[in-house]
């Protein structure tokens, strides 16, 4: 039989805390049905908003290598501008038959390598799918870094990815051997959680933008890793962009103003009605506030897919379609594409230099009509194989076994006297290229 007095003392207790929970609930800011409780202004540090803003352009790179077809992680990259160029390192894609990114929200992308540097441990990747703006961090400073200063460090180490990790900037100007090889360079020394699979991250200062790429680890020690600096690496991008979008004109910096001093006479710029004394307000509508800005927003600008300039000449503001070139192009007349037939064994990168490279020499794909291999009875076909460069003090024989061995010849010979040789249906043939 029940217990009615006790039966009457448990309805009472209930009935008490049924009247109190609501008033505690209360006083803790929240009620039964008002979900997760408000985050305190203690929680959202500058840390949380810089990973927040910063995650979108962060990737995990994943590759396939020779005689294998399944994709398997390989590292990290970061978007540094719009039209989708991933800037990693060389040991996480230098091997890769083919690459592809994954974003942070699961969505996946075919890449192309555009540009690998063994000796900085530095490669430049391309998202197949243009047509869109892609999230991106803008790149930052390295020569003001301060000893003991805030870094955060994304990446995907181990395959977990998007990990976060922070510290400080531990030393700068390290002398260290790449991680891939080639000299000692300088680098940031940190002790933010840098594992296998963060190479090719980002180290991000607490203004959110870029100071340099996650590269090694010291495997002896405990909180010792380094980035390769951005300010070594914005050097190597203005070099490639000059390189493969030479678009005819020159910059300087005058009263905090980009303005245009020097226009190449039938080059691209002056085509598009570049003028000296422009100044360069926009880039792809993007601020352009100094040289770096123009270098990363002409990153990928071709004929197809020109840069777009906004520009003040006097009162007026014009919008000007600048299209790039590779140097190879305007300097030897030799241009094509990138076809299947290319030697996996020779690890060379995809250019945007369009000729085909073969175990034997560079193939030529197209020839520029009026220009300086046309002239001189190059073809469709033919494969260079070596450069003689005649100066005053003798002639001397280039072996070319890559377009980056064109490009340097032209480069430092572009006024000199060149013969080319190339293999025409199985016989070695001489052309002699004027300057």
């Amino acid at each position: 039989m029940v217990n009615r007095q006790n039966s009457a003392w448990i309805a009472c207790k209930w009935m008490f805390l049924g009247a109190l929970i609501p008033g505690l609930l209360a006083a803790m800011g929240s009620s039964p049905s008002s979900g997760s409780p408000p985050l305190s202004s203690n929680r959202r540090t500058t840390v949380v908003d810089v990973v927040e803003g910063s995650s979108p352009a962060i990737v995990a790179i994943e590759i396939t290598e020779r005689d294998h077809h399944e994709f398997a992680p390989a590292g990290s990259g970061v978007l540094v501008n719009a039209r989708g160029f991933v800037l990693t390192n060389f040991h996480v894609v230098g091997g890769a038959r083919s690459v592809r990114v994954r974003f942070a929200d699961g969505k996946v992308g075919a890449a192309t390598l555009e540009a690998l540097s063994e000796s900085s441990d530095l490669a430049l990747l391309a998202l197949s799918e243009r047509g869109q703006d892609y999230p991106y961090l803008k790149l930052g400073s390295s020569d003001n870094l301060l000893p003991g200063e805030t870094v955060v460090a994304i990446g995907n180490p181990y395959g977990f990815q998007h990990t976060v990790s922070t510290g400080v900037v531990s030393a700068v100007r390290r002398r260290l051997k790449p991680p891939a090889g080639g000299a000692h360079g300088d680098f940031i020394q940190t002790d933010a959680a840098i594992n296998p699979g963060n190479s090719g991250g980002a180290l991000i200062n607490l203004d959110g933008n870029l100071i340099g790429v996650n590269s090694a680890i010291f495997g002896q020690g405990w909180g010792l890793a380094f980035a390769i600096p951005i300010d070594r690496i914005k050097e190597l991008l203005a070099e490639y962009v000059r390189r493969e979008h030479a678009m005819g004109f020159g910059v300087g910096i005058e009263n905090g103003s980009l303005l245009v001093n020097d226009v190449v006479p039938d080059g691209m710029a002056q085509q598009a009605g570049i003028l000296v004394g422009d100044q360069l307000l926009y880039g792809n509508g993007q601020p352009l506030e100094g040289m770096v800005d123009l270098v990363v927003c002409s990153l990928g600008a071709t004929a197809s897919n020109p840069l777009r300039l906004h520009v003040k000449r006097g009162d007026r503001e014009l919008a000007i379609e600048v299209s790039g070139v590779p140097l190879l192009w305007t300097g030897l007349g030799l241009s094509g594409r990138e076809s299947a037939g290319i030697d996996a064994h020779t690890n060379v990168p995809k250019t945007s230099i369009p000729v085909q490279v073969s175990s034997r020499g560079v193939i030529v794909e197209r020839v520029r009509p009026g220009g300086r291999s046309a002239n001189a009875g190059i073809v469709v076909g033919d494969i260079v194989l070596r450069v003689t460069v005649h100066t005053p003090t003798g002639a001397h024989d280039c072996r070319v076994r890559s377009t980056d061995d064109l490009v340097v010849i032209v480069e430092r010979f572009s006024d000199t006297p060149l013969d080319v040789i190339v293999s025409r249906s199985g016989q070695n043939h001489t052309f002699r290229l004027a300057p």
